[in-house]
């Protein structure tokens, strides 16, 4: 577990990296959330990550269901290199992970 912590704060350092590039360059401007929340949706995207093994099915889920909250609310968060290579990283998880196959192709055909 220690080590998927470890790969879920590189994300978060990564994620935030991005984030602030991002604001840099100008293209947060215009966007009305505030940045503690920008953060937060950060911080929340990443944080199951360390649980990726253990809980591989559950942790894809709600990093899908993160993906579409992101995207209604935060666009330009999730929206970032960074956070799209978390998302598809979950999914290769969940293939790599999951010991039920039965319950990883139900949760894929809802997500998709």
């Amino acid at each position: 577990m220690r080590r998927d912590a470890a790969i879920a704060a590189g994300f978060f350092v990564f994620a935030v990296v991005g984030l602030e590039l991002t604001r840099a360059m100008g293209v947060l401007e215009g966007l009305t959330v505030p940045a503690w929340q920008q953060y937060v949706a950060v911080l929340a995207g990443t944080a199951p990550l360390a649980w990726r093994r253990r809980w591989p099915i559950t942790v894809m889920v709600a990093l899908m269901a993160h993906m579409f909250v992101a995207g209604v609310w935060v666009v330009s968060v999730m929206a970032q290199f960074p956070m799209q290579m978390l998302y598809f990283f979950a999914l290769c998880s969940a293939v790599a992970w999951a010991r039920d196959r039965q319950a990883l192709s139900l949760a894929m055909e809802e997500a998709a």
